[in-house]
């Protein structure tokens, strides 16, 4: 299948010394799609930090025309072809980071 369209985005942190956890959430028409989530850069500030990135839910069309709610403890892609939301997470704990998140559309 080819794919026919791209929606990119990056999330980009700073938190300090103290950690700092956001959620982006992607609202999409029932889509056949990937979303896929990858760590863009990193800078250390100490011996205890870390970021981390992950794709921890998403939502897709049923047959019964409800929308069904998938809650994941982490995955960097998930597909699906009736796919209507995503939830991108980042952590940042004494470091900076940047994450990059794609949704690929496909036929």
């Amino acid at each position: 299948m080819p794919i026919v369209g791209e929606m990119t985005g990056w999330m980009s942190q700073s938190p300090g010394d103290f950690g700092l956890t956001i959620t982006w959430d992607i609202e999409l028409p029932p889509s056949s799609a990937l979303a896929k989530m990858s760590l863009g850069g990193y800078d250390e500030g100490d011996d205890v930090s870390h970021v981390l990135v992950s794709i921890v839910g998403a939502r897709r069309r049923k047959p019964d025309n409800t929308d069904e709610f998938l809650h994941f403890g982490s995955k960097l892609a998930f597909g699906d072809p009736n796919l209507t939301g995503v939830s991108f997470w980042m952590e940042v704990v004494s470091a900076t980071g940047t994450a990059c998140w794609t949704i690929e559309f496909w036929e």
